[in-house]
């Protein structure tokens, strides 16, 4: 993880901002969060190692991270957003049991799924693409739980 810490420590750098150890660890718990968090969340989590952060430590961090493109808010709804890294992979794509919640990331796969997407594309560069098909896995339907 050294190695992608020190990438985003670079991109701080490039815009004049100093990678501190509240930033860092920030990065570090986005970096192992497999799903988008929200800042009460990141707060609780990050407040067993740092016990003096607060709330609005956590949420400047955030925004600042936001305003350079290292980490990227997702509003879900009115109420509340989640943040996640900015990482290198510009797409991501998966699908979702609604049931037992397994998840499925074939993000790996991205050149070749945006080669079947090209089409809708023309003419246009696509920054970040995010598709999640939810629906039942082959488990759920075979015993028809809902």
């Amino acid at each position: 993880m050294n190695g992608e810490l020190d990438f985003y420590k670079n991109k701080l750098k490039e815009k004049g901002i100093k990678l501190t150890p509240q930033r860092a660890a920030i990065i570090r718990h986005l970096l192992q969060t497999k799903l988008p968090i929200t800042a009460e969340r990141l707060f609780q989590n990050m407040a067993v190692k740092f016990p003096n952060v607060t709330k609005k430590t956590i949420n400047t961090n955030l925004a600042l991270l936001k305003d350079v493109s290292v980490v990227r808010e997702i509003t879900e709804d009115a109420y509340q957003s989640r943040y996640e890294i900015v990482t290198r992979k510009l797409y991501r794509y998966g699908i979702s049991c609604i049931r037992c919640g397994i998840t499925l990331d074939f993000s790996s796969k991205e050149e070749e799924m945006f080669a079947k997407c090209a089409d809708m594309f023309a003419g246009f560069t696509p920054l970040n693409l995010s598709l999640t098909i939810e629906g039942l896995c082959a488990d759920c339907e075979q015993h028809k739980v809902i």
